[in-house]
């Protein structure tokens, strides 16, 4: 059963949907013509079955959203929850050809007011199987943790929305190196690091990930040195970061937190930052780092 928590009304003064798309875009071939407003109608999935209250919360959520122009298609999206980190998108399919569609894969984007991405999922769309001429068809969308693109823990409330993702052209992805590291590089690492992180296949759009670079122990601590890569067009912070590291054994041998509340990567560049694991942090006694890989914990 649905309730009506973060219910995404449109603004009284849009007069089409927002989040329409021209449906050639999509190599979706449209054969009508004209300005006229077109108001999907409600087409179920055959193998849902819906009791009459659920049934009434998508005829009130279908009845609520704008009207398209012909050939137009969106993914609207009306309600959002979290659970266990996990996000949950109630929207609808929307369909404003003159005859019926079949889509393949997309890539869906969860943006919040500002139109900043939240979370970034490819989408097998085949599953939602055929969509009748001028028809809107509920479909639920989830994006996992691994698919959030921002530290902030706590999802959208208002004025978010789904789109398409569109076609980009390539961004170059480069080198966000501090001054102060920069300094106490030996003459020519700084170089050779910018070459590296060039030759890199770059992050998809809005993905945050991490390429390791070196592993020593000094000391008795284990110093990590990772590339924090930012897909995303804007700045990202990284507060609190959990890290676990594991060798060529494949054994976890050190794990922890970090608070990194003054670390900014850029949009579009990748950062190298050193994480050092003192003793405390240390599970092994042995450590081989011939192989081994660091990766934030889950």
């Amino acid at each position: 059963m649905f309730n009506f928590r973060n219910h995404k009304k449109h603004a009284p003064d849009t007069a089409y949907d927002e989040h329409a798309v021209n449906a050639q875009e999509l190599g979706l071939a449209g054969e009508s013509s004209g300005e006229e407003a077109v108001y999907p109608e409600l087409s179920y999935h055959p193998d849902w079955k819906l009791d009459p209250e659920d049934e009434y919360v998508y005829r009130f959520w279908n009845n609520d959203l704008p009207p398209l122009k012909p050939n137009q298609f969106s993914i609207h999206g009306v309600d959002l929850k979290q659970t266990n980190g996990t996000l949950v998108v109630e929207a609808f399919v929307r369909n404003a050809l003159s005859r019926s569609i079949n889509l393949k894969t997309m890539t869906i984007l969860l943006l919040d007011r500002q139109g900043f991405p939240v979370a970034r999922k490819w989408f097998d769309l085949k599953k939602v199987g055929t969509i009748p001429a001028r028809s809107s068809r509920p479909w639920t969308f989830t994006f996992e943790q691994q698919h959030r693109v921002t530290s902030d823990a706590n999802p959208p409330v208002h004025g978010w929305k789904l789109v398409i993702e569109p076609n980009q052209k390539h961004r170059k992805h480069t080198l966000d190196l501090d001054e102060s590291l920069e300094q106490f590089l030996p003459a020519g690492d700084a170089e050779k690091l910018e070459r590296y992180v060039e030759g890199l296949q770059p992050p998809k759009p809005g993905e945050i990930n991490f390429v390791s670079l070196k592993a020593e122990k000094k000391e008795g601590a284990l110093h990590v040195a990772l590339l924090i890569r930012n897909g995303s067009d804007r700045s990202i912070n990284l507060p609190h970061l959990p890290l676990q590291v594991k060798d060529a054994t494949g054994d976890v041998v050190a794990q922890g937190a970090f608070k990194l509340k003054h670390v900014e990567v850029k949009g579009n560049t990748s950062k190298p930052w050193t994480f050092v694991f003192p003793e405390s942090m240390i599970l092994s006694e042995t450590i081989d780092l011939s192989r081994w890989k660091a990766y934030p914990i889950q």
